[in-house]
């Protein structure tokens, strides 16, 4: 049987039953995961960086809507959404 390859990394960890909120980037190394309290400057600060950094770069931002329901796209960060997805621009011609 073949093995499976999970490509991606987690950045941050949480006691469980913390509130948290999270942030996937979709890219070449795979899937990244980003957390961060809403109640922490330091920690929204960085996910606002690192989400500025990606829109800079063409980078395409959805919200993900409550239960895994079909979000919108977003220009600004929003450190209450509980869940963000940033996916590289599209090639086309």
């Amino acid at each position: 049987m073949g093995e499976l390859e999970v490509k991606g990394r987690e950045i941050g960890r949480r006691a469980i039953g913390e509130r948290i909120n999270q942030m996937r980037v979709m890219d070449k190394s795979g899937d990244t995961r980003i957390i961060w309290d809403p109640d922490n400057e330091d920690e929204v600060a960085q996910a606002r960086k690192t989400f500025d950094d990606l829109r800079s770069k063409r980078f395409v931002a959805f919200r993900v809507g409550e239960g895994g329901r079909k979000g919108e796209q977003i220009r600004a960060f929003d450190p209450e959404a509980e869940k963000l997805i940033l996916a590289p621009p599209m090639a086309g011609g």
